[in-house]
């Protein structure tokens, strides 16, 4: 058995299972689209960060109407080395939201860090999404 823990929340799995867990933080600042970083977990599959990061695209394309992918590249979050999708799509409430998408690894895990808001609120948003972005700390695995 190995020791899960979820800030002030313990508790032990067995070793085989896998980590797809979900964390999803929202803020009610906005009258469009409430901004929100979600974290996902998922077992990791072979090629670099930009490979995984480009199968979940084909995905995302399927998903949203008017999806565009804005940017992308490699990116260190703090000293992890990342890769980063920006895109632009519509909700199904047919409102125009950008999203920040962080790609990492984590042991055996790809770690995707999805940071979203109204489009026309990213320019005054970007400096608080980056700096939640760049904060994020990968403890030691005994601390997992």
């Amino acid at each position: 058995m190995r020791r899960v823990r979820y800030g002030d929340l313990s508790f032990q799995v067995p070793e085989a299972w896998v980590d797809f867990s979900i964390v999803t933080l929202a803020g009610g600042d906005s009258t469009k689209f409430a901004p929100s970083v979600t974290v996902t977990r998922q077992e990791r599959t072979a090629g670099s960060l930009k490979d995984q990061a480009h199968r979940q695209l084909k995905d995302i394309r399927r998903q949203f109407k008017g999806h565009k992918l804005v940017a992308e590249g490699e990116q260190t979050l703090g000293e992890v080395p990342a890769y980063r999708l920006e895109h632009q799509m519509l909700s199904p409430e047919r409102v125009r939201v950008r999203q920040l998408q962080y790609f990492f690894e984590r042991g055996e895990d790809l770690v995707v860090v999805s940071l979203a808001c109204a489009d026309d609120e990213l320019a005054a948003r970007r400096p608080q999404l980056e700096a939640m972005a760049n904060s994020f700390v990968i403890h030691p695995e005994r601390e997992r």
